[in-house]
């Protein structure tokens, strides 16, 4: 969903084979963007995630289960005038497998981040499974950065940046939740949460007043953390629950 101080939260975006959006609380709903998979796998082509940006409901970024990631803008009119650019570019970088999830830079609404399933060896030419996208005037021109670093090969199912540290993101794979305190270096270094357990981290949200990132788990239930304000990190999920 996204907030905003005129109306509070009752903007919301659903995804299909497009993105649709209400500005009403989900009484009624407009299709705001074109049709945003590649097609290629049938019934199984759909939008896998998508979000408001964190600092800017006005924009928006979408996944999809063929390999396709979008942004858009002029998201909240209440209209279906959502201008929408396709910044896959033809995989030649962004891997050509699912996208399992999409975040924006916690300041930036033309940064963002993709977490991408499968293995290397689903798409050996193009290898990886966390990219940085930036777009430069609306996404008119951008380019995608492989930040993978030395996470192992294997499925990353859900991406998260800290809105306190930008510089901190957090990805939950197959084997556990990662972490990086400068996912802005070329080559980030990536550090298992050894406090939670390694199993497959399916989704991650961060409230409303960015206090507690909420991990969730595929086997071994919901844990929480208190979002760290400095670097380094204090002990890691104290505070988590099943």
């Amino acid at each position: 969903s996204g907030c905003t101080a005129a109306s509070g939260c009752t903007r919301m975006i659903a995804g299909t084979n497009r993105v649709w959006e209400s500005i009403n609380g989900a009484t009624s709903w407009i299709a705001n963007s074109p049709v945003l998979p590649k097609g290629v796998l049938g019934v199984r082509s759909f939008v896998t995630q998508l979000a408001y940006a964190i600092s800017n409901p006005a924009f928006a970024i979408a996944g999809t289960s063929d390999g396709n990631v979008w942004m858009g803008r002029n998201m909240g009119s209440g209209a279906a005038n959502a201008v929408w650019v396709n910044v896959t570019a033809s995989n030649a970088v962004l891997p050509n497998r699912p996208i399992m999830d999409v975040v924006t830079d916690p300041l930036n609404p033309l940064i963002a981040y993709a977490s991408i399933g499968g293995f290397d060896q689903n798409s050996a030419a193009t290898p990886g499974h966390v990219f940085r996208l930036e777009c430069q005037a609306d996404c008119a021109t951008f380019a995608w950065t492989n930040k993978s670093g030395n996470l192992p090969n294997i499925p990353a199912n859900s991406i998260a940046t800290n809105p306190l540290l930008p510089s901190q993101v957090f990805v939950g794979t197959d084997w556990g939740l990662y972490f990086t305190n400068d996912i802005n270096v070329p080559t980030p270094v990536w550090q298992r949460h050894e406090g939670l357990p390694h199993v497959m981290v399916w989704d991650m949200a961060i409230d409303r007043g960015f206090t507690t990132l909420a991990v969730f788990t595929r086997s071994r239930g919901a844990w929480a953390w208190p979002l760290p304000t400095v670097l380094p990190e204090p002990a890691i999920f104290e505070n988590g629950f099943e």
